[in-house]
């Protein structure tokens, strides 16, 4: 399904409004309703480096550099890009949640005057004999979130040094700009009506200035629905705390 599909049911129900140009048009307000969809650090809008067995991408310093964009550029992420109908869709960093590097048996420079203390990434197997990516720590950064034009930025608090393979960046990602009707709807079928309802009730609020069902329906059930569903199924977490040596 497209987004092409949905713009069709709106058409209808929208007088005054184009299909996806002009300053009042519909693509514009599905990509807003989206990113006010998917505004949750649920596990699943974290983005991996599919080249780095699961964990974030690395971000790559250099010496006497304090402050990074965090885009591909500045990863080990050779493209940040999420898959839709088979087509690779550019994306960028919506949140960026931590820096971290990996501390378990001297596995990284731990030797900083600013370092937080160590943690567990996710459960641990008591039982296990791996040597690496168990005990992180995360690192004191100074963190710029990003605007419409200008990408998210990390600043270390102290000279991160030249590295590739150090600091994780752990970071959310958002959804892919809509700059076509033909893009593939990027969220389960089932939240076509959630984006209808947003749009529909939208449009409304422009023309009253006032709350509808369509918004409240959104707003009450929808994004509540989404955070369940996003939330739900296999997860590399298991909830349960640690016991910590005393």
């Amino acid at each position: 399904m497209s987004l092409q599909t949905l713009i069709d049911r709106l058409v209808p129900d929208c007088s005054g409004w184009g299909r996806s140009t002009g300053q009042r048009n519909l693509l514009d307000l599905i990509e807003q309703g989206m990113d006010e969809l998917t505004e949750y650090d649920a596990e699943q809008m974290i983005y991996t480096d599919p080249d780095n067995e699961g964990f974030p991408p690395y971000l790559l310093t250099k010496a006497g550099t304090y402050k990074y964009d965090v885009t591909a550029t500045n990863l080990s992420a050779t493209a940040l890009t999420k898959e839709f109908g088979g087509t690779a869709y550019a994306i960028r960093c919506k949140k960026i949640l931590r820096v971290f590097i990996d501390v378990t048996n001297g596995a990284s420079d731990y030797n900083k005057r600013w370092m937080d203390a160590p943690m567990f990434y996710r459960f641990r197997n008591p039982y296990n004999t791996a040597t690496t990516r168990i005990d992180v720590a995360p690192v004191p950064v100074r963190i710029d979130q990003p605007t419409e034009d200008e990408p998210a930025h990390v600043e270390f608090v102290e000279d991160p040094g030249t590295t590739t393979e150090q600091n994780f960046c752990e970071f959310t990602w958002e959804m892919p700009r809509l700059v076509s009707e033909s893009i593939p709807f990027p969220l389960p079928k089932r939240f076509e009506q959630a984006m209808y309802d947003y749009v529909r009730g939208s449009v409304i609020m422009s023309q009253t200035a006032k709350m509808n069902d369509f918004l409240n329906r959104f707003e009450e059930f929808w994004k509540r629905e989404f955070h369940m569903q996003i939330t739900s199924g296999a997860s590399t977490d298991s909830g349960r705390v640690e016991p910590i040596d005393c």
